[in-house]
């Protein structure tokens, strides 16, 4: 029975080290290499030091073998659960631990975990009951699959493996996943495993989005952004799930209708001698009690950029500071959205003192505050940043 597990454990798990292969089928190395390399058309080996990597060459061969070999529906996992509501937690909790783990390998092999326990859920209850390991994450699932917190855990699995693999999914694909998950989610109860798993959905989604490192502006915005969703999700779910949707519509447009460029872009010049314009939210509370302004309604960019109108002097403080904390940011030369993160408000902290106004020095140590919580937040990093950098 051995020999059927590990192989099956192979078919999963693609690209896998011996430590991967033990931890599903608990036999020791010399067994399991024995078994590898007894199927030589099927796996071979792609790294010899420190007890090998390997990999599947041919998938629908070793699919073939394990049929001769009538190998078990369900691999033996290390705690043995056979119950489906257990199998769902456990690939649930691997898919959250993933978002705070600084290791890629690491998240690798818990997104693995995580998609083995989905597939033999999944094996259970599609037509003719497929052996697990034949189970595909894709969207030709969705319309099988009856149970909607199911639906919700391959649809942030299958993000997982994206981010892992550091493959980007489509943005039309993206919104249609969004919007499916958005109604998903308001026919559950939102108790607090399901808030941990839209968490996920969320970062996930958002790192899908994040823009090409070329702009350390861009990087900081959206690195907000993508946090405050993520924290709005432990407060008003709903709401949280309309932002999101607004941040993959305006995120997913290219370059030139996307919305993160600046942190301060003048609009308009209203009649009544006020100026209309877009700045990033966190630099308001640095605005004197003096200067009239007011926020509109409508955010340019969730959590991150807001419409203002205002006297042309609170365009003028707010042009200025933009201008400080971009040439600020730029010098610093950080990589990662901590790092840019905790730089801002560093600035905000000179710029607040600069002014000696007790109200704003106030107000600045709240948003400093919060910045630095958001700093602090383990998500899933970006596709672009997850080897260099490690944790977003």
């Amino acid at each position: 029975m051995s020999k059927e597990q590990i192989l099956a454990a192979a078919a999963a798990l693609r690209q896998f080290s011996l430590d991967e292969i033990a931890a599903f089928c608990d036999e020791q190395p010399l067994r399991i290499i024995e078994v590898l390399e007894s199927v030589p058309d099927a796996i071979e080996r792609t790294r010899v030091d420190l007890g090998g990597r390997w990999r599947v060459v041919d998938r629908d061969h070793l699919r073939r073998i394990l049929r001769r070999t009538d190998a078990p529906r369900t691999l033996v996992l290390p705690r043995r659960e056979r119950d489906v509501e257990e199998r769902l937690w456990h690939a649930e909790e691997m898919l959250v631990k993933c978002g705070a783990e600084p290791s890629a390998d690491q998240r690798r092999v818990l997104v693995v975990t995580a998609v083995n326990h989905l597939c033999q859920v999944l094996a259970r209850d599609l037509p003719g009951k497929p052996d697990w390991w034949t189970v595909e994450l894709d969207d030709r699932l969705t319309d099988l699959i009856t149970t909607a917190r199911l639906r919700l855990d391959v649809a942030v699995a299958r993000l997982a493996v994206g981010n892992v693999a550091g493959v980007r999914m489509p943005i039309d694909e993206l919104i249609d996943m969004v919007t499916r998950f958005r109604d998903e989610t308001m026919r559950l109860d939102a108790d607090d495993r399901l808030r941990r798993l839209v968490r996920g959905f969320v970062e996930l989604v958002t790192a899908h989005l994040a823009p090409i490192a070329e702009s350390v502006v861009n990087q900081l915005l959206v690195a907000v952004a993508r946090r405050r969703v993520r924290a709005q999700v432990g407060f008003d779910l709903d709401a949280a799930m309309s932002a999101l949707e607004l941040l993959v519509f305006l995120l997913g447009q290219d370059s030139e209708h996307a919305p993160v460029h600046d942190l301060y872009r003048m609009l308009d010049r209203l009649p009544d001698g006020s100026e209309r314009s877009i700045v990033y939210r966190d630099l308001l509370p640095l605005l004197p009690t003096q200067l009239r302004w007011h926020q509109q309604q409508k955010e340019r960019l969730p959590g991150a950029l807001v419409e203002v109108a205002g006297e042309p002097a609170v365009s003028h403080l707010l042009r200025n500071c933009a201008g400080r904390l971009e040439w600020d940011l730029r010098r610093a030369r950080f990589q990662s959205d901590r790092g840019l993160i905790g730089q801002a408000a560093h600035v905000f902290q000179q710029l607040a003192e600069q002014g000696a106004d007790r109200d704003v020095i106030s107000r600045s140590d709240q948003t400093r505050a919060e910045l630095i919580n958001l700093a602090k937040m383990p998500v899933w990093p970006t596709l672009l940043t997850r080897d260099s950098v490690g944790m977003a």
